[in-house]
């Protein structure tokens, strides 16, 4: 399977509007922290990654409606498994 098949597949089982949203949020903290090791030497972990995706989506979910928001931000909270 290439990429965009796979990407497809990936965003209808994943059933939300906002798949988009969660995906470039996730690849730009991924982005970050690659950054972050490369230029400050830190060591890369999921559990500051994950603490840096969640406050991006709490910050992005601003732009959004109020409406919006509030679905957006339920999303994300499910994403939690803490």
């Amino acid at each position: 399977m290439d990429f965009f098949t796979t990407f497809a597949a990936t965003k209808q089982v994943f059933g939300s509007v906002f798949f988009m949203e969660v995906f470039v949020i996730a690849a730009w903290n991924i982005w970050k922290q690659r950054n972050n090791c490369i230029f400050n030497g830190c060591s890369p972990s999921i559990g500051s990654w994950r603490e840096a995706f969640f406050e991006e989506a709490n910050l992005q979910s601003t732009r959004m409606s109020v409406e919006k928001r509030e679905i957006f931000l339920s999303l994300v909270n499910s994403l939690r498994h803490d």
